[in-house]
This record gives structure tokens, sequence and C-alpha cells, in this order.
């Protein structure tokens, strides 16, 4: 059971860093912070 329990562990190391380079990417996609404009103003 402990090999299993290693390949699981494994596999969560990988999911996590893979999550982490997501993250990474989407911060740098989505982070450019929106110019001073009135709220609502790109709604409308």
């Amino acid at each position: 059971m402990s090999s299993s329990g290693n390949s699981v562990s494994v596999l969560n190391a990988q999911i996590n860093a893979s999550l982490n380079t997501l993250e990474k990417k989407v911060d740098k996609i989505v982070v450019p912070p929106p110019v001073n404009k009135p709220t609502g103003s790109q709604c409308k």
C-alpha cells in the first residue's frame, strides 16, 4: 500500500505544480488593472 500512497502523493505534487503554473499564467493574462474609468461605463 505504501507504493500506491507514493504514487498518489506524486500525482498530488504534479497537480499542485500544474495548478500553480496555471494560476501564474492566469495572473499574467488577467492582472492588467482597469484604467481609471467610472464603474459601469463599460456595461452600457
